[in-house]
């Protein structure tokens, strides 16, 4: 069956009296599902939350990841280099894919993974067709791979948990194992005296259900109410994206850097930065980095969603942890750009820093250029800034914590 026709059953208690999960009981299957979330490249939320039709898309603004996508989306071909650039960077891998495409429903829904060799040296191997190989050949020549179906009875069989297991899921997406000290736990907690007022629905999600699922995950404390229930709070939902505090590792290894920002004195604001390619190679890397490792970086501590919730449920997952953060090289070299406060990203030009002053009507005399370092601490510190700030550069700068 098409994965987007799939189903997957949960049940769910609901507190009749507040129109509130208390929590839903699921197997394996569905746990699953929530655990590859953190496995998709950010660019791949971003692409999914725009093309999701539920709900105010307004509301959900990952940071400024949203306007560095559409930058990305935006840039013209000759600023690359290569042609496959663009589309490694809207449409990232997600290097578990291998375990996703097992799932009941898989929300990138994506092509299988293909293999293309180099016919000239045969050791060039690339997952796009017609990616230029080193000794200058197209990577053409298609190999099989040995598809590993889930089982010959078409049968699921557990991916990060197992299959038979069976979970307690709480409204802000907390896996626990179930038991009946658990839910009588959790139950107590809500202050539930009266289990009369307390129903139990079983609910099937599919496709469609899931990815919004993972829309309100990101911008909701009770997304398995909003889901659910459908009385969702739009004053509880925020649009500061991720809003995690970064720990001092995993870039360690970032290429120091120096970028000029034009700051307006008066209001203490980053106006843009004049940038090489460099910087904007940093800045298309973070749409390649998967939502477990930005949540592994933040410490788990997010906010406003509830997915640092979904990654502290369950300690040990080998699978999900330190994934390889992208490199650069995406960028032709030399190259200069102007990144604007929110990381909208324009080939700089003779005439584009003053037009930009003259659209926010910023007089010369308020500005000042300022060259700024940037080495392995602050870039932390920005990707902190993308994931929570509409205002990335102004909050890099003038807010050191």
């Amino acid at each position: 069956m098409e994965q987007t026709q799939q189903k997957v059953s949960v049940r769910a208690l609901v507190d009749k009296e507040k129109n509130k999960v208390v929590f839903v009981e699921a197997g394996g299957d569905f746990v699953d599902i929530l655990l590859s979330f953190l496995t998709l490249p950010m660019a791949t939320i971003i692409r999914l939350i725009k093309a999701c039709p539920d709900g105010p898309p307004d509301q959900v603004k990952v940071g400024s990841l949203n306007t560095l996508y559409q930058s990305v989306v935006n840039v013209e071909p000759k600023y690359l280099s290569s042609d496959q650039c663009k589309d490694l960077l809207i449409t990232p891998k997600n290097l578990r894919e291998d375990m996703c495409k097992r799932l009941k429903i898989n929300v990138e829904n994506t092509e299988p993974l293909r293999y293309f060799l180099c016919r000239n040296c045969c050791s060039g191997l690339s997952t796009k067709e017609n990616t230029r190989c080193s000794c200058g050949k197209l990577m053409n020549w298609k190999i099989g791979v040995n598809e590993d179906s889930n089982n010959a009875t078409g049968e699921y069989e557990g991916i990060f948990v197992s299959e038979s297991a069976s979970f307690i899921i709480t409204d802000d997406l907390c896996i626990k194992e179930n038991s009946v000290g658990e839910s009588l736990s959790i139950i107590n907690n809500l202050g539930i005296k009266d289990m009369k007022k307390v129903d139990s629905l079983s609910i099937s999600f599919g496709f469609k259900e899931i990815t919004y699922l993972l829309k309100l995950s990101l911008i909701s404390k009770t997304p398995m109410t909003d889901l659910v229930v459908g009385n969702i709070g739009l004053s509880d939902m925020k649009n500061s994206g991720l809003g995690i505090a970064l720990s001092n590792s995993g870039l360690s290894t970032c290429k120091a850097m120096t970028i000029r920002l034009m700051v307006q004195k008066s209001v203490k604001k980053v106006l843009f930065a004049l940038v090489e390619e460099d910087f904007v190679d940093f800045l298309f890397s973070i749409l390649g980095i998967p939502l477990g490792s930005v949540l592994l970086l933040s410490g788990y501590n997010s906010n406003p969603g509830t997915l640092d919730k979904l990654y502290g449920s369950i300690d040990v997952l080998k699978a999900l942890q330190h994934p390889p953060i992208p490199r650069g090289g995406f960028v032709l070299k030399p190259a200069k750009f102007m990144v604007t406060d929110d990381l909208v990203v324009t080939p700089l030009t003779s005439t584009s820093s003053i037009s930009a002053l003259d659209l926010l009507k910023v007089p010369i005399s308020d500005v000042q250029q300022t060259p700024v370092p940037i080495g392995p601490k602050e870039a932390l510190r920005i990707l902190k800034a993308c994931v929570y700030s509409t205002s990335v550069l102004t909050d890099f700068y003038f807010n050191k914590s």
